[in-house]
């Protein structure tokens, strides 16, 4: 596999005839973020954007050397996995524009198709690798009243963001401006076919246990999210996991894990939560689903709130029971009035600047009326949610970045926020850099991820690396870490439950774990 690794700038190629297992052979360095591959032999074709290497820092500033030059053409020997060779590279114009910051390459013959997004579709001859020849360029017309705001000048050319070859056509994907067929006699055949392939299970069941944990693990799926519905007097509770393709299971955890109850749902079941008796499940392209509970416990549906050509990644249910905060798409946020939950209804929507990289809605509320979300590139931005009133953004932004894997979970009055390896406490009107307020984090260990805050001991779970931790932050600037542990996963938000954490471990399942056992 080889893979166009983004903002740290590299051609990663990975063994993978053990699919379970990857194994990564080498990396090598690009002049630009990371991002279109294409594999003819043993010659790979790289795309990049961006930023290039000459600034030494991962986002350079307009003015420090590097910035906008990451655009590039690059070509590879690869015949040696382990030692990738340059055999050329061609540089393309300087540009930086945050939005679709995307780059591919496509072969066809003995051409090389590149779109550039803003700067266009670039052809190149590459029937010598060393010397690839430049025969063609083409940029989509700009679209009125959509190229200014924080692009460098307004009335930019559209973005191209993929493109596929036919003899003698190329077609382009606008990204403001839908499909353009653009005739290319003499440039354009046939892209290369697929070679034949035959489609087969990967054989075994996943990760195998680990003896560390007792885990529930739903024959079928993965558990992304669970929601602690119900805690019995002898401590035993009943929960709502939402396991994937396998749908939303109902589970009782005492001794041992016991299923309840297992439903199918209409897309994957990725984020759960619940008011009272009301169960709300995010299933993807299936919408959001809505159940009742019986005095059985048994979970009936009662309403489907969908977005046509959306899907639904995670939902969060407000202490009041009549809001329901919604992930729409890649980063829509959609809050719904649910004082009737058989009939939800939009009661607004908010878009900001960035992407929702999953879990960007706190579980937790400060004040059980406020949430603060996280949009990738502007930041945190604060809405009211109470009950007895419309909800509302308050008009509230931290405009900082804090990372695509971090996020917040209310601590007090405010939000406890994690960001560049440490967190921070986020008090309400703050307007300073995390580095201003002042970071706090333990030395040797990085903090990163979504956090989860239950009395004195923070739980933060990091998707990206599979890391999570437990910490003792009884004195808040002062943090001492208790346990933490790597997953072969993404894990999800950590529920604390009975002096135990409840981690969402994928394919290894709802894990439970003694963090103060000391494992490490």
């Amino acid at each position: 596999m080889y893979i166009g690794v983004w903002s740290t700038r590299e051609l990663v190629i990975a063994d993978i005839r053990d699919p379970r297992r990857p194994v990564q052979v080498s990396s090598t360095t690009l002049d630009g973020y990371g991002d279109g591959v294409a594999i003819r032999g043993d010659i790979a074709y790289v795309v990049t954007g961006h930023h290039s290497m000459g600034s030494g820092t991962v986002r350079p500033t307009a003015g420090q050397p590097g910035y906008a030059t990451g655009h590039s053409f690059e070509i590879y020997d690869v015949k040696d996995r382990a030692k990738p060779q340059l055999l050329s590279r061609v540089k393309l114009p300087i540009f930086y524009g945050l939005y679709m910051d995307t780059w591919r390459v496509r072969l066809a013959g003995n051409r090389a198709f590149v779109n550039d997004t803003y700067n266009g579709i670039f052809v190149f001859d590459v029937a010598d690798p060393r010397q690839p020849r430049a025969l063609a360029h083409r940029q989509l017309p700009v679209v009125p009243g959509i190229g200014d705001g924080d692009l460098p000048v307004p009335a930019q050319p559209g973005p191209a963001v993929g493109l596929a070859i036919t003899k003698d056509w190329m077609y382009i994907a606008g990204a403001w401006s839908d499909v353009h067929i653009v005739p290319a006699t003499g440039l354009a055949t046939p892209m290369d076919p697929l070679p034949p392939f035959r489609l087969r299970p990967v054989k075994g069941d996943g990760p195998q246990q680990d003896p560390q944990f007792s885990s529930y693990r739903p024959e079928g799926g993965q558990v992304y999210a669970v929601d602690l519905w119900k805690k019995e007097s002898d401590g035993q509770a009943t929960l709502l996991v939402a396991a994937g393709m396998a749908g939303l299971h109902v589970v009782r955890l005492g001794e041992k894990f016991e299923r309840l109850a297992a439903y199918p749902t209409q897309g994957f079941a990725t984020s759960v939560g619940h008011s009272g008796e009301v169960v709300y499940v995010a299933e993807g392209m299936g919408g959001m689903g809505v159940y009742r509970a019986g005095v059985d416990l048994r979970l009936r549906e009662i309403a489907r709130y969908r977005v046509p050509g959306y899907s639904m990644q995670q939902v969060v249910a407000s202490p009041g029971g009549n809001r329901v905060l919604l992930h729409v798409g890649m980063n829509r946020l959609h809050i719904l009035d649910v004082s009737d939950p058989a009939k939800p209804v939009r009661a607004m929507e908010d878009l900001h600047p960035g992407l929702f990289y999953q879990r960007a809605i706190p579980t937790g509320f400060v004040a059980n009326r406020y949430s603060l979300v996280t949009w990738t590139v502007s930041g945190p931005f604060l809405f009211d949610l109470n009950p007895a009133a419309p909800p509302q953004a308050t008009g509230e932004q931290y405009p900082f970045r804090i990372g695509t894997e971090n996020g917040a979970t209310p601590d007090g009055d405010g939000w406890l926020v994690t960001a560049t390896n440490k967190y921070f406490h986020l008090a309400p009107g703050e307007k300073r850099s995390p580095r201003d307020i002042g970071l706090i984090g333990i030395e040797g260990h990085d903090l990163n991820g979504k956090p989860t805050l239950f009395g004195n001991t923070l739980f933060i779970a990091n998707a990206l690396t599979g890391r999570v931790l437990a910490l003792d932050v009884s004195t808040r600037n002062r943090p001492k870490l208790l346990s933490t542990v790597l997953l072969l996963e993404h894990p999800g938000h950590v529920l604390e439950l009975n002096g135990k954490a409840l981690i969402p471990g994928g394919y290894q399942g709802l894990l439970v774990w003694n963090y103060r056992s000391g494992s490490r």
